[in-house]
């Protein structure tokens, strides 16, 4: 199961990079470096939790489904306020600065920083904890500034395709897990265990196929720009 747990985490950080890199450096620089810095205060906390803990937090069932839970919310806000967003860019309206709020990180982005700092506490040798989470906010920032800003070289219509396919990717990922991971099968029901776990993961992958092509041809794109085609005419 953790192996799933960190898919769908390494998901939402790069969903939090392609978001950031839509911002203007000034405000994803501020955003990343006080992100970073906030959850690295937090350190003290890891230094409480072995390998073991880790490995049981990752396995956990409940961990699944509170992170799952908090994609599915998360993502809810990003198609409300991404869709009204994308309707004042597109119709040359101010867009206000709450529609803004979903281009800021993902909630799991400090949660996989925590999680890794654990990981480096208990597995790193010779280095104190609090030079060992200074390196890794100080890396995390670099990188991070680093991924935006070459993304920010991309045009906005691709960022925003992009954007879109990971989302889908990971609200049906958070859909599915919980359903195909829940409890344990009977001995008379692995069978039925097993076709649900392959119809679970075959509906995800046919999923992100469909996306994926019409995100090749700017397929969201295409439908706001047919709308406002359409308003001009009307009016």
């Amino acid at each position: 199961m953790w192996i799933f747990v960190l898919i769908i985490l390494t998901a939402a950080v790069i969903q939090s990079v392609l978001k950031m890199s839509v911002l203007n450096r000034l405000s994803r620089v501020v955003i990343i470096i006080s992100t970073i810095i906030l959850t690295a205060l937090f350190y003290r906390s890891a230094t409480q939790y072995n390998l073991s803990d880790l490995k049981n937090y990752l396995n956990s069932s409940a961990t699944l489904s509170t992170i799952c839970g908090a994609i599915i919310i998360q993502e809810l806000f990003m198609l409300v306020f991404g869709t009204i967003m994308l309707r004042r860019y597109y119709t040359g309206k101010k867009i206000k600065w709450v529609n803004g709020i979903i281009l800021l990180p993902s909630v799991l982005y400090p949660l996989s920083y925590q999680l890794f700092l654990v990981y480096l506490f208990n597995t790193v040798s010779g280095i104190d904890y609090y030079k060992t989470n200074l390196f890794l906010a100080a890396g995390t920032i670099l990188f991070t500034i680093g991924a935006t800003e070459l993304l920010a070289m991309q045009k906005l219509q691709r960022k925003i395709e992009f954007i879109a396919l990971f989302s889908i990717i990971t609200i049906f990922l958070a859909m599915f897990l919980p359903v195909i991971f829940s409890g344990s099968a009977p001995a008379g029901k692995i069978i039925s265990l097993h076709w649900n776990m392959l119809s679970g993961i075959g509906a995800i992958l046919l999923t992100v196929l469909i996306f994926t092509a019409a995100s090749y041809y700017g397929f969201y794109i295409k439908i706001f720009q047919y709308i406002n085609k359409i308003k001009e005419k009307v009016i």
